[in-house]
């Protein structure tokens, strides 16, 4: 069990530090890829921010929970699609925070962090956790590849693990997201 959990944690490290480089390639090249993030707005729009906080909520929570939980399974294909994942959502984080320092200075600094802390402390570090375990199953094949281990005792482990820490912390975030960020987003801007 212990080797288990320091097996995870260096997987967990490995899937951040993929997170923060990406993040910083975004926020680096904001101006060069900044259309991505343009097309993006455009297609979900700010309409979503305007909807009650419970169907807010419930968006967050039910897409969070898909996205961490799909790609769990697709680990199966040597791990590529969590390291893919990461790498995606790290990029687009980084143009997040391009477009908020562009568009507000310094101020925009302030207003990432509140706009991303107050349930990135509970969505980033689930989307994290089930991440390095698509990587985990990832490592499970190639290991049967080679003879060794369960593969399908691994995905049990790994959905064991989602449902009792990646949903919680999940569930959590979302409520932040819909409840309480908006809060201090309007109070420290006047929004």
């Amino acid at each position: 069990m212990e080797k288990e959990k320091f097996f995870t944690g260096k997987i967990f490290l490995f899937v951040l530090v993929i997170f923060v480089f990406s993040a910083f390639y975004g926020y680096l090249n904001g101006e060069k890829f900044y259309f991505l993030l343009k097309t993006l707005k455009e297609i979900f729009g700010e309409e979503v921010l305007k909807l009650n906080p419970f169907l807010l909520f419930a968006l967050i929570f039910s897409n969070n929970a898909f996205k961490s939980f799909i790609i769990i399974p697709l680990g199966v294909v040597l791990a590529i699609p969590p390291l893919l994942f990461i790498l995606f959502n790290g990029f687009l984080v980084g143009l997040v925070a391009y477009d908020a320092v562009a568009r507000m200075g310094l101020n925009g600094v302030l207003y990432f962090f509140a706009a991303i802390l107050p349930h990135g402390v509970f969505e980033l570090p689930a989307v994290f956790l089930s991440a390095s375990l698509g990587v985990r199953v990832g490592l499970a094949v190639i290991r049967r590849l080679k003879g060794m281990d369960s593969v399908s005792l691994e995905i049990k482990n790994c959905f064991k693990i989602y449902l009792f820490k990646v949903l919680p912390l999940l569930l959590i975030g979302a409520i932040v997201e819909a409840y309480i960020t908006p809060i201090i987003v309007n109070h420290i801007f006047k929004v």
